[in-house]
């Protein structure tokens, strides 16, 4: 691969072919979350978050655990008004 080829590769990968993804997700996220602590507030388990843009769109995907298998798992994504 030539340094031509190289940085029109990196160009592409780093977004500038790419849609431009408004923030709402941020919100639809954080919302989410929210509504999942105060539901297992009681329990006095929390949850581990990481963000993945697992389809490469430019708006990552959530994923949501408590870290057992019996308390589950959540994979969300985020419309473009921030629905989740």
């Amino acid at each position: 691969m030539t340094d031509e080829n190289m940085a029109e590769n990196e160009a592409t990968n780093n977004g500038s072919s790419k849609t431009e993804v408004s923030d709402a997700w941020k919100d639809g996220y954080r919302q989410f979350i929210q509504e999942k602590l105060s539901e297992n507030n009681s329990e006095g388990d929390g949850y581990y978050f990481k963000l993945f843009d697992v389809n490469a769109d430019g708006m990552p995907e959530l994923y949501m655990t408590t870290g057992y298998l019996a308390g589950g798992a959540y994979i969300c994504t985020a419309d473009e008004n921030g629905e989740v």
